[in-house]
């Protein structure tokens, strides 16, 4: 009967065994200390959303003019996150400034009684003839655009057909406009109420 005798391995025989683990189970190398991994050690587009901690990525970790409005979920961006006086005029706008400077009123001509019912810069109304009123405004309107109509001071309608704006009574008179009332027969009528307008540059 023969002996099996065990036989301590040779020293080429470990190296080998050694190297045959490595290929088998790969390699692992200790990194020298932190902040050591740098873009060479990773590869292209590997790092994933999940690699990323929450709210980390900063403002100096993104190239300037690098975000597009593809990156940016639609309708994310609030106004506080907009600098607003970095903005332009909405072109829309330019009829909110014209808006701005309308000067308007409504007013009761009963007869020689006639009176400012309520307005925005109108200091006053006269009336001058009949179906004729100058109505005086806070200041120049010479370069306004003028739009009267007829109308009562409350809701319950007009009690006549229209009404003409036309130069003031007094020449010269830059602040006042001309409103003349006529009823169905285009004669010139008082009426008992009228509205008037002037949009300003």
């Amino acid at each position: 009967m023969h002996r099996f005798h065990m036989r301590r391995p040779s020293g080429s025989m470990t190296v080998a065994f050694v190297a045959l683990l490595a290929a088998l189970s790969g390699t692992a190398v200790a990194l020298p200390g932190k902040n050591t991994v740098d873009s060479g050690d990773i590869k292209n587009r590997q790092v994933k959303s999940a690699d990323i901690k929450n709210n980390s990525v900063l403002s100096k970790d993104i190239k300037n003019n690098s975000v597009r409005g593809k990156d940016i979920r639609s309708n994310t961006v609030k106004g506080s996150d907009v600098s607003e006086s970095s903005l332009g005029k909405v072109p829309s706008a330019a009829t909110a400034d014209t808006a701005g400077n309308a000067l308007f009123a409504t007013i009761a001509p009963a007869s020689a009684a006639a009176a400012v019912v309520r307005g925005r810069g109108v200091t006053g109304v006269a009336r001058v003839g009949t179906g004729f009123y100058d109505v005086t405004f806070d200041r120049s309107v010479a370069g306004c655009t003028w739009l009267a109509t007829y109308g009562q001071p409350d809701t319950s309608g007009v009690d006549a057909v229209w009404a003409t704006v036309r130069g003031p009574s007094i020449a010269g008179a830059t602040n006042k406009v001309g409103v003349v009332l006529r009823n169905a027969a285009g004669a010139q009528a008082d009426g008992n109420g009228f509205h008037i307008q002037a949009i300003c540059p």
